[in-house]
């Protein structure tokens, strides 16, 4: 695992802007620039897997509980929330 290059804030010219609701401006980071850097930090050894995803039709949001592990190990899980 290559810590140093996980640390490493992704460039300027990486972060992208979107309205999210309310009209509120998002920053986020393409999917394939996240794949590239655990490619490279975890030499392709990693998976993300989605174990549960809802959709609230009341607020237009989907809710995503994902989990990432790496050398089969879970490094990280988490709740997000998609409008």
């Amino acid at each position: 695992m290559n810590r140093e290059l996980l640390e490493k804030p992704f460039d300027r010219d990486q972060i992208k802007r979107r309205e999210g609701n309310f009209g509120k401006m998002l920053d986020y980071v393409e999917g394939h620039s996240i794949i590239q850097r655990l490619n490279d930090a975890f030499e392709s050894n990693w998976s993300f897997a989605i174990l549960k995803h809802e959709i609230v039709k009341e607020t237009d949001e989907v809710v995503v509980i994902g989990e990432l592990s790496a050398g089969g190990i879970v490094i990280h899980d988490d709740i997000n929330s998609y409008a």
